[in-house]
């Protein structure tokens, strides 16, 4: 018969000693001695790794800020440095306990790009020390070593970025004793970070011709969309992942318009917008953007639903400057397979169709573009659970929470030869659509 590992009486000594140096910091009855800055942990405390008889006397980043007469963060260390895109980080903390709390503070660290034409945040937030001694059983005296880990986003814009913190509470948080670094959010810049170049998108995709006739009706049966190749599953904002349900693009061209097809699988197909210009993005819908010449600037915002309600908009600059009154004069087309509208039954999917004249893409380098033209774009797609969570998917991952990353389009190469002159297997389509409905989105000029 094996035997069973007994804890030795040596084992089971430490083991208990262990348990109670730990509850004895976190108990609210434990004398920690004197109420001042002289404090200093017993020597049985020196085991708990956050706590430390006194911090670094330098720091990679001093920041001698304080909030409320409570708590000082002294600095702190990072590595590596410059921070690196899609990579792990290390950031060391040391802070200073001035005062008892009265609340179970949390820190907050805002780290906001400084890139001026992609504003972006990555949140830093984290209980100190994971929260092993809670922040209304700190003492005054108590000096902290606070190791936090994250990774910067492939895509986070910009080579810098400033670190705003804090310490929150539910709504309320703890106000700064000075005021000279903080803003109207009780938040306190306290360093500037460098990071090496971000990670541009990978994603590329050669658009073909489409060598004759195409009817905009959603069904994606004439032979160059078979014959066109697919830009891949959609994937999740990190791309590491395929979303399910699956969405599928293709695309192509003549002299007149750009065409873009989407095939989304969906077991229950619904939206219940019916006017111009709603917000789509809150239900379920295809989106398209488009910045042509690539300037991170001025770009298009396109989105049908199943229902083929229309979203068009045009922007100035990243998030400014939206101008709703703009007419993309794009004809979609939209076929169920199922009911839309009907959460008792189990659909397929929904197939859109949609041409784009190229007259409105107004800041392309050609139009109609010229064979080699190259345009920055990005296809993505929401789909939501009636009365549930939304889900969104993209072509190229944004690697950030936000649809407008234009770091992070890929890139369309429009080419000469049509989708049928190249040698490509047929796509798996689904044709026999039960309903089927065609629109001509122009806007009416009044």
């Amino acid at each position: 018969m094996r035997r069973k590992h007994l804890p030795t009486l040596k084992h089971s000594w430490f083991a208990a000693m262990a348990a109670l140096w730990l509850f004895l910091a976190i108990s609210p009855g434990c004398d920690w001695g004197s109420t001042g800055k002289s404090y200093k942990p017993d020597p049985e405390h020196q085991g708990l790794k956050f706590l430390v008889s006194e911090a670094p006397k330098q720091f990679d980043f001093p920041v001698n800020e304080s909030w409320d007469g409570k708590i000082e963060l002294l600095g702190f260390n990072l590595e590596p440095m410059p921070l690196q895109h899609g990579k792990p980080f290390k950031a060391t903390f040391y802070f200073n306990v001035l005062d008892n709390l009265s609340r179970p503070y949390k820190f907050f660290g805002h780290f906001e790009s400084l890139a001026s034409d992609e504003p972006a945040r990555q949140g830093w937030d984290h209980y100190l020390a994971g929260n092993a001694i809670p922040a209304m059983k700190w003492k005054p005296g108590m000096i902290f070593k606070d190791e936090y880990q994250g990774k910067i986003p492939p895509g986070f814009p910009g080579v810098k970025a400033d670190l705003w913190a804090g310490f929150f509470d539910g709504n309320y948080r703890m106000p700064p004793d000075k005021r000279q670094n903080s803003d109207s959010q009780d938040r306190v810049k306290v360093a500037t970070i460098a990071l090496d170049k971000p990670i541009e998108s990978d994603r590329e995709a050669q658009v073909f011709r489409a060598g004759g006739p195409i009817t905009i009706d959603g069904k994606l049966d004439e032979p160059c969309w078979e014959k066109a190749p697919s830009l891949g599953f959609f994937v999740n904002t990190s791309g590491t992942s395929k979303v399910h349900p699956v969405t599928d693009a293709k695309l192509l061209w003549d002299d007149t318009n750009l065409y873009v097809a989407f095939t989304c699988n969906d077991k229950d197909v619904w939206s219940t917008y019916l006017r111009r210009d709603d917000p789509l993005y809150r239900q379920e819908a295809v989106e398209i953007f488009i910045d042509a010449d690539g300037s991170r600037s001025t770009y298009y915002e396109l989105q049908i639903s199943p229902a083929n309600v229309i979203f068009d908009v045009y922007w100035g600059s990243r998030r400014r400057q939206r101008n709703m009154a703009w007419d993309s004069k794009m004809k979609t087309a939209v076929s169920v397979d199922g009911t839309l509208n009907n959460h008792n039954d189990t659909d397929k999917s929904y197939t859109v169709e949609v041409a784009i004249p190229h007259e409105v893409i107004e800041d392309a380098p050609n139009r109609p573009p010229k064979p080699g033209d190259v345009w920055k774009a990005n296809f993505f797609r929401m789909e939501k659970k009636h009365n549930g969570p939304s889900k969104g998917s993209m072509w190229s991952p944004t690697m950030v929470g936000d649809f407008h990353a234009l770091s992070r389009f890929g890139k369309l190469t429009f080419m000469e030869p049509s989708a049928g002159d190249r040698n490509v297997d047929p796509a798996t389509l689904q044709k026999n659509s039960k309903s089927l409905k065609t629109k001509d989105n122009s806007k009416k000029q009044p």
